[in-house]
């Protein structure tokens, strides 16, 4: 599994333009007549003032970011009568810290950090998707995921990058038989958030075929401990700090995101009628979903377990908030849409009309008016 110069090359482009594309919306909302604040002393999420006074970086402390920033400034902090910030991991907002140790501050190290952890997975996804497809396909799905609605997530204050990153990493050494590394890989990526945990299932099919074969023995399943012991740790580690080892599903609570079937969190978008927000979480999830099971059928059964069990994860809580983001990892499933669209013209279409989704989506993300 390698990769040349004119690949990375590729690679490269498609990680400047769409990029650009995204620096292109920032512009556009500081131009236009949006709503250029960040929070009052009176919002809940307040800890100081968040603005970096950059007009690349201020437009993504939004959201969740204020949390992540929370967690690098001032550690953990459990409030259970209200919304408080246990429900972050603590890989990225530490890379945050260390990151902004340099003097530049946590919020700019939080961009900086995203950005390059989304190109080192662009190499990764590419490796990957390259050895079950062709390098078309891999070139093509790398384009699908960079322009992809949501796909503007991956340069925020966000630890979808990271994660993304941690979960092909894992996947790459399984599939290279290094098993010890992508046992390590698997418990950065649960560190980064709870759901990183289930890159074991495709680093398991994999172990599991090679058992088979005689290319691998059992003792090597040791290494995939390595990842629910982290969150283990991490758990104790909140159970220290709040006297109760399940005080991060406490805190989810008050995020309204309670475990739920997944029908649950299907109807209750589908209750709240036919507008743009409840119609495109629905079609991110139902999308994904059917992208993991074409994978499993057509291209690799451990990537598309990897996805499905991601969007059924995803799809197990009252509600579909924050749907496009936590999908958006799922990598493989964008190797689907590459499929899907063999005619070069169709695809690049599509890539049009999915950067022009992602332009209108920032500008909401940046003006307040809807939440990934």
């Amino acid at each position: 599994m390698s990769i040349s110069k004119l690949q990375i090359k590729k690679i490269t482009l498609l990680f400047v333009s769409s990029r650009l594309l995204v620096l292109c919306a920032i512009f556009i909302w500081w131009l236009g007549p949006f709503n250029h604040n960040i929070l009052s002393k009176n919002e809940p999420a307040w800890h100081g003032d968040q603005f970096t006074y950059s007009r690349i970086i201020d437009p993504f402390i939004r959201w969740d970011a204020i949390w992540f920033l929370n967690v690098a400034r001032e550690g953990y902090e459990f409030k259970p009568d209200r919304q408080c910030n246990l429900t972050i991991f603590p890989l990225y907002p530490s890379l945050m810290l260390i990151g902004g140790g340099t003097g530049n501050g946590p919020a700019v190290a939080g961009v900086i950090l995203s950005n390059l952890f989304l190109f080192l997975s662009c190499i990764l996804i590419f490796i990957i998707l390259k050895e079950i497809a062709n390098e078309e396909n891999a070139a093509k799905a790398l384009a699908a995921m960079l322009f992809f609605p949501s796909g503007f997530i991956f340069s925020g204050i966000y630890s979808e990058s990271l994660m993304m990153f941690c979960c092909a990493a894992a996947i790459f050494f399984g599939m290279n038989r290094q098993w010890a590394l992508a046992g390590i890989a698997a418990s950065a990526a649960s560190l980064t958030r709870i759901t990183g945990i289930i890159v074991l299932i495709p680093i398991f099919l994999m172990l599991v075929g090679e058992i088979k074969s005689k290319k691998a023995v059992f003792s090597d399943l040791v290494w995939l401990l390595s990842a629910p012991i982290a969150v283990l740790f991490h758990f104790l580690h909140l159970k220290q700090l709040t006297g109760d080892i399940f005080s991060y599903f406490v805190a989810q609570k008050k995020w309204g995101k309670e475990v739920s079937d997944p029908l649950t969190g299907l109807f209750y978008e589908v209750s709240n009628g036919f507008r743009f927000d409840p119609v495109f979480n629905i079609i991110c999830a139902l999308g994904f979903l059917a992208a993991g099971v074409y994978l499993s059928i057509k291209r690799s059964l451990s990537l598309g377990m990897f996805v499905i069990t991601g969007v059924i994860i995803s799809m197990c809580q009252s509600k579909y908030l924050g749907m496009p983001r936590y999908v958006s990892v799922l990598f493989p499933a964008y190797l689907a849409i590459a499929d899907a669209l063999p005619n070069r013209w169709i695809f690049r279409a599509w890539c049009v009309l999915s950067s022009g989704m992602m332009v209108y989506l920032l500008i909401r993300f940046t003006n307040w008016t809807v939440s990934l």
